[in-house]
């Protein structure tokens, strides 16, 4: 006969306990003259504190959960930082992101035209597709198409 032994399922995770993660305040002014405001050594212990309250509570935590979290944390010119920060973002991922497609397209696809491209956009025009496919016509127009690129030319 053979000795089975039950076997427990893991604990299922539960819910974090925001009050006991304990964390200094941090506000963003230097501590000494130079050498930074310590925002490593702060962030080491902000994620130190939220892995302790993960293990000992068999917790999950998200990004969204430790941002709205650290949050509590900052203080002064760190707090307005993380607020101006979060709007900008917040702002550009509403509603169509096809406007964020069309900016990082504009800005990226070739970097020396970028500016010609920006300033070709239409800012009336809510079809940001449209002024993607309108951006890449021009770079078409201006650099060509990429074909034939490696290809021998003949001399002339």
């Amino acid at each position: 006969m053979s000795d089975v032994s039950m076997r427990t399922a893991p604990p299922s995770p539960t819910k974090p306990k925001l009050k006991d993660i304990r964390c200094t305040v941090f506000s963003g002014k230097e501590v000494y003259l130079s050498l930074g405001a310590g925002f490593e050594n702060f962030i080491f212990e902000f994620e130190h504190s939220v892995r302790t309250e993960a293990r000992l509570n068999n917790s999950v935590w998200t990004d969204e959960l430790k941002a709205s979290v650290i949050v509590n944390f900052l203080h002064g010119r760190a707090s307005r930082f993380f607020h101006k920060k979060n709007a900008f973002i917040d702002s550009i991922m509403l509603g169509d992101q096809s406007k964020l497609v069309l900016d990082v397209f504009c800005a990226n696809a070739c970097p020396e035209l970028a500016p010609t491209l920006i300033a070709h956009q239409n800012p009336k025009n809510d079809d940001f597709l449209e002024e993607a496919d309108r951006a890449k016509d021009l770079l078409y127009q201006l650099r060509g198409d990429g074909r034939n690129y490696n290809a021998r030319r003949h001399h002339r």
